[in-house]
């Protein structure tokens, strides 16, 4: 096999987003809702199909053959949160992309919702969100909802043979929305698998596996290296746990231990089939079905079958009901997909993005872009205090922050409930090719979009803010494979923050404070707060070590 890093990182997220869109079809249903979704019992592809959203009073909504779930809606989030430096804004992903997810997401498990709405909040931060409420706490979420969206930091290292390249990130993207270190870990346990793939281009084996063990025992290591959640959320943590930081993660390293105990034997036995390893691993368990660590070694262990026939292996995933279904074929697909030397057998939703997206982080990993997506500024973005103002007007036009401009590619889909409210669901596209089921007003009664939520360039006027290429957005039943070049939504940023030449600039400059300023005011502006702190921490940390020496 022919390995081209940008086109197994292509074929990495097709298939990660196929598995998901296969899998989605059939996530948390019986046979009787897989007929009701599907007319038939059984899936063997991508179809059109239907589903409720929006609680007991919502429509049943038509999805596209090939929607997606929440799985590859927050990679995406992760992916334009990844500047062209492989810096990971973390405030930008944590406070408008997360928020904003909430107003499209589809599939998206308690914890994860309720810590995107919590994260909408002024006051709280990325390191400080311990959400709880009756249904759910944050330091209780150990689900995979972070492992199954950490994909990109390891297809944008420059050195996935260096876990500590991408590590710290995957752990911060992770701590936003689950706190428990089974997320965490299930986490950093496929990012390592991944960066194994991409390294060896093979799967690894159990013994490989278990060698990954060091890097989860080193999670407390890599949450206390960070000022912000040094000094902020470990001392919430450790009050609201039931242990301490080492000895929590001491017991999550045990745990997959005991998991790859259980696939070990499950390779040595004569049924060797997807089939046995739901059983032996207890994968529709309702009590841990879902668990970031079960699933994370689950999808290792599902990686290792059907080595010639990866759309087999995917369709017996995705009709394992019971199981969660998308997000262990989401992480298949990324692992298997990176060494599968072809792109899957359907295209998915919005599959032109999503392969602009896999380049664009390649060129990352290759310190070759010169893209990064637009934000509003951070420091006066507000979220929408009603799940009907994602969506408002912006010179005429729907417009959905941060996401600009968008067109209407479906029919209204509504309820009795719906129309009592006189609202309705709705699938838009954006300027670069990314699709929303949104839930809105009609057009006549959008509101006016905040000025604070809008893009701002220095010397760009709001009018010139935004002004982009249109592609030609068919029908949500007639969706073409489109073969122009994306760059819609993105800037070019050559002369983008760079917080360790600003470190070093100033260390060198032998701490000059008008030059300290200056990184100070560029670096709030630009990266916001959390980075400004980062930056004094630093050069703090350096000031004291030069007066030791020269004490």
């Amino acid at each position: 096999m022919t390995i081209d890093n940008e086109s197994n990182i292509v074929n990495s997220s097709l298939w990660a987003a196929y598995g998901d869109a296969l899998g989605f079809i059939t996530e948390l249903a019986d046979k009787n809702m897989l007929v009701k979704r599907t007319g038939k019992n059984t899936v063997t592809g991508l179809v059109e199909w239907q589903r409720k959203v929006g609680g007991m009073y919502g429509p049943i909504v038509s999805l596209p053959q090939g929607a997606y779930s929440d799985d590859t809606q927050l990679r995406l989030s992760t992916a334009r949160s990844i500047n062209l430096n492989n810096y990971f804004d973390i405030n930008a992903f944590s406070k408008i992309e997360i928020p904003v997810w909430s107003s499209y997401a589809l599939g998206a498990g308690i914890g994860s919702k309720l810590a995107a709405e919590s994260l909408g909040k002024k006051s709280i931060a990325w390191y400080n969100n311990f959400y709880q409420t009756k249904k759910s706490r944050y330091v209780d979420s150990g689900g995979n909802g972070a492992a199954m969206r950490i994909q990109p930091h390891v297809w944008a290292s420059i050195t996935p043979k260096q876990p500590e390249s991408f590590l710290l990130d995957v752990v911060k993207n992770s701590l936003c929305t689950h706190g428990h270190p089974r997320a965490i870990a299930g986490a950093v346990f496929h990012a390592l698998c991944l960066s194994y793939v991409i390294v060896e281009k093979e799967i690894p084996c159990v013994r490989e596996a278990r060698s990954f063990s060091k890097w989860i025992k080193d999670i407390p290591s890599y949450i206390r290296s960070d000022i912000n959640l040094s000094t902020a959320w470990v001392p919430m943590y450790e009050a609201q746990s039931d242990s301490f930081l080492e000895e929590s993660y001491d017991n999550v390293y045990q745990e997959i231990q005991q998991l790859l105990n259980i696939v070990e034997k499950w390779k040595q036995t004569g049924d060797f089939s997807y089939t046995s390893l739901v059983n032996d691993l207890d994968l529709s368990n309702k009590a841990i079905r879902g668990s970031g660590t079960l699933t994370a070694v689950g999808a290792l262990a599902a990686s290792y079958l059907n080595r010639e026939d990866l759309p087999a292996l995917m369709v017996d995933i995705a009709n394992q009901l019971g199981t969660d279904t998308d997000s262990i074929a989401t992480m298949v697909g990324a692992l298997r997909g990176y060494i599968q030397g072809s792109q899957p057998p359907q295209n998915v939703q919005d599959q032109t993005y999503l392969i602009y997206d896999a380049q664009r982080l390649n060129r990352i990993s290759k310190n070759e872009e010169k893209n990064n997506f637009r934000y509003p500024d951070i420091n006066t973005w507000k979220t929408p205090t009603s799940s009907l103002d994602f969506l408002g007007m912006q010179d005429n036009t729907p417009f959905l922050p941060p996401f600009g401009s968008v067109d209407s590619i479906s029919d209204e889909f509504r309820s009795n409930s719906t129309d009592s409210y006189n609202y309705f669901y709705q699938w838009v596209r954006s300027d670069f090719n990314q699709s929303f089921l949104v839930k809105r007003r009609k057009d006549s009664s959008l509101k006016p979009i905040d000025s604070a939520l809008l893009f701002e360039e220095v010397g760009t006027s709001k009018q010139e803010v935004g002004q982009n290429k249109k592609i030609d957005a068919p029908s949500i039943s007639h969706r073409p494979h489109l073969d122009s070049q994306v760059e819609i939504g993105f800037h070019n940023n050559g002369d983008s923050v760079d917080l360790d030449e600003l470190t070093s600039q100033a260390i060198q400059s032998n701490f000059n404070e008008a030059l300290i300023g200056q990184h100070l005011i560029k670096v709030s502006r630009e990266l916001g707060i959390n980075s400004a702190v980062a930056y004094s921490a630093i050069i703090s940390k350096a000031i004291v070590s030069r007066d030791k020496r020269k004490a």
